[in-house]
């Protein structure tokens, strides 16, 4: 509506009688003008609800934000947000400071005649003849939606008037009774068509949000590059633009014209407009990126058999092992199982068993991680099952055996097995190699101090296990090797999950339910899960930090992680405004890594196999001299063959000797990772 200079009011009289040529008029027009306090009292009313229609939208681009440009693959951190606030909150403030009205915008005056009607207010006049007016609409005093104004309905639509006008009553029998136009409830005019009803504008404007948005789908998915930012800025801004309107027109504001909106409302799509380009043209640049080429994998089933594949379970039990539980039932079956197994193929077994693990080639160097940080097969478990159905074969099988050079070549193999899974880390999925491996030691420990109390382990044989625990030793990986292998086969896990999801049919915009690895924020996630903790754990690996201190340093590091997933707000919103990517990534990922949860279990772990070979030599001494050594030293001495000098075992949380005790019966243990003895995580090695 164009803003023109107002003119007197007996010259907009003068002119409305000049345009009635039938009718002359039997009496003055009667005027009505704008109550001054009221009208004040009502513009601070409209700047209120203009505020919180201005929250309202801000709220909804926010939520919009959150649920499109996560679908597009990018991730807004708290920069974009707080640029999306600062815009909003300067443009907010700034425009009703600009559009404040002043009292003189606040004019408004009507003028009832024999021959019709004539408004005039700050921005314009109307002068309206009697024959396009249809009937007076009266202030609405109870319903919510509806507006709660006087209303005229002129040529089939209605036109509110200020509720600030002096004597409305007056105005209502003036229309009435000079006019002779009808009292029509609001009710009435939605049956009549003069206005719309406010739940088919509710209905009408979600069906066209619903619509723009599986618009959005669709251009996600057929379009790229400017093509799809100009059509997403495109709709984005309709729908920003609708929902503005919608909710100032449910809600009109009551202003000192004829349903007049304030123009600043409209700046408020301003600020939304420009973090969007900010965040499409980033979204769309990742969006677009070309998948990275899947490079040629060996599959898992291509996979090269296992080293160990001698000692699987031999036939006979396969159905065992195709049931699903493996609890006490299984247990059971497997026990009655092994005392139904003829001798002569126990026998056979047992023999493949103790010349499989006395061949020095199983103590082969394991494969270090791959030097570009990339894996050449696919991942799987199924490593991890092939060693834990012969570990779940030999915990029936211990008990039943008699025979020494049975129960080594037993313990032997469960060593053996805890080294070809930290060896064959890059074919298995994270999250299973430290904690497998440290479980298949404990059984060793377990099983060798089981049989020591039914049977004893000659010298030779005790000599025999610490040599072959020695050479074990110096091919597990380090560290390094674990760490950035894990990392690799994190990432890989993450691909392969998108790589699935690019062969679903697609639902939403997203290429992929999962963020890409090589992102800055997942980066950011690896970099504190598996690059932090490294300086730690070397230091420790070297002798230049106690058990003690680095676990510390390794909970700051899980602190960090920590943080920086919060970042993402999953501490903060939960999973409502999370990202669609990253409640995939939280739910089918594993990625809070407690390093010194995990450093606690494997570190234990080798101290079980480093002192194996002791524990037995300690049994073994005392079957054969009658009395306990007076210290480690002397059992040494004792195990000493020829000229090949023998270590006192060392504790692997202290960096010291073990701690040894001789009082009614000799006392092998670590301190744990508390550094301290006699405490509640000392580890018994002995007896």
């Amino acid at each position: 509506m164009l803003f023109r200079a107002r003119l007197p009011t007996d010259v907009a009289l003068a002119l409305f009688i000049a345009i009635d040529e039938q009718v002359n008029p039997t009496k003055e027009p009667a005027v009505f003008r704008r109550d001054p306090e009221l009208a004040a009292a009502t513009h601070a009313k409209a700047s209120r609800l203009t505020f919180w229609i201005d929250v309202l939208v801000f709220l909804a681009n926010l939520f919009f934000l959150y649920n499109w440009m996560f679908e597009f693959g990018y991730l807004p951190d708290w920069a974009v947000i707080s640029r999306l606030f600062f815009f909003s909150t300067v443009v907010s403030f700034s425009q009703h400071r600009m559009f404040k009205f002043s009292k003189a915008k606040s004019f408004f005056f009507i003028a009832v005649s024999d021959a019709g009607i004539v408004i005039e207010d700050y921005y314009s006049r109307a002068i309206i003849e009697k024959t396009r007016l249809q009937a007076v609409v009266p202030a609405n005093t109870s319903s919510i939606f509806t507006p709660r104004m006087l209303a005229l309905v002129i040529d089939n639509k209605q036109r509110f008037l200020p509720d600030h006008i002096i004597d409305q009553q007056g105005l209502i029998r003036e229309l009435t009774d000079r006019l002779g136009l009808p009292l029509v409830e609001q009710s009435e005019t939605v049956k009549r068509g003069w206005q719309i009803s406010t739940v088919k504008t509710i209905l009408a404007t979600l069906g066209i949000l619903i619509f723009m948005l599986s618009l959005l789908a669709a251009i996600s998915e057929l379009t790229s590059g400017l093509v799809r930012v100009a059509l997403f800025l495109i709709l984005f801004s309709t729908i920003m633009f609708a929902m503005h309107r919608f909710l100032s027109a449910v809600i009109i504001p009551e202003g000192a014209t004829i349903k007049r909106r304030n123009p600043a409302l409209d700046m408020m799509l301003v600020p939304i407009l420009i973090v969007t380009v900010l965040c499409v043209f980033e979204a769309v640049e990742m969006a677009d990126r070309p998948d990275p080429k899947e490079q040629a994998r060996t599959p898992a089933s291509e996979l090269s058999a296992s080293r160990l594949a001698a000692l699987d379970p031999p036939p006979r039990f396969e159905s065992l092992f195709k049931q699903s539980s493996y609890g006490n039932e299984f247990m059971a079956s497997l026990t009655q199982a092994i005392e139904d197994w003829p001798a002569e193929e126990r026998a056979s077994y047992e023999r493949i068993l103790i010349d499989t693990t006395a061949d020095p080639t199983m103590i082969a160097a394991q494969p270090e991680s791959p030097p570009d940080g990339t894996i050449k097969v696919e991942l799987s478990n199924r490593r991890v099952v092939e060693s834990g159905n012969r570990r779940r074969f030999w915990r029936g099988l211990a008990p039943t055996i008699e025979r020494e050079d049975v129960i080594l070549g037993l313990v032997r193999g469960l060593c053996l097995c805890a080294a070809e899974l930290e060896g064959a880390q890059a074919e298995i999925f994270p999250g299973y190699v430290t904690g497998a491996a440290a479980a298949y030691r404990y059984f060793a420990a377990d099983t060798l101090r089981e049989y020591q109390s039914r049977g004893k382990i000659s010298r030779k044989s005790a000599i025999e296990l610490i040599n072959f625990v020695r050479e074990l030793e110096t091919v597990l990986p380090t560290s390094a090797t674990l760490l950035k292998t894990e990392d690799a086969c994190w990432s890989e896990q993450l691909k392969q999950y998108c790589f699935a999801a690019a062969d679903l049919p697609a639902e939403t915009s997203r290429k992929a339910p999962f963020p890409d690895p090589e992102t800055p924020e997942i980066k950011q996630l690896r970099l504190a899960l598996f690059e932090l903790p490294l300086p730690v754990l070397k230091s420790f690996e070297a002798g230049n930090a106690t058990f003690p201190a680095i676990l510390v340093d390794l909970n700051r590091c899980k602190g960090v992680a920590s943080m920086t997933i919060e970042g993402w707000g999953y501490r903060v919103y939960g999973k409502l405004l999370l990202p669609f990517q990253l409640q995939n990534f939280m739910t089918l990922i594993y990625f809070d890594y407690d390093w010194g949860e995990i450093w606690i279990k494997d570190t234990k772990g080798r101290q079980y196999l480093h002192t194996l070979g002791f524990a037995a030599a300690l049994a073994s001494y005392q079957a054969e001299t009658g009395s306990a050594p007076a210290s480690l030293a002397e059992l040494c001495d004792w195990l000493k063959v020829s000229t090949s000098p023998v270590q006192p075992p060392r504790d692997l949380f202290s960096g010291g000797l073990l701690n040894y005790e001789v009082a009614s019966a000799p006392h092998l243990f670590s301190v744990g990772p508390d550094g301290q003895s006699g405490t509640d995580d000392d580890i018994v090695l002995y007896p």
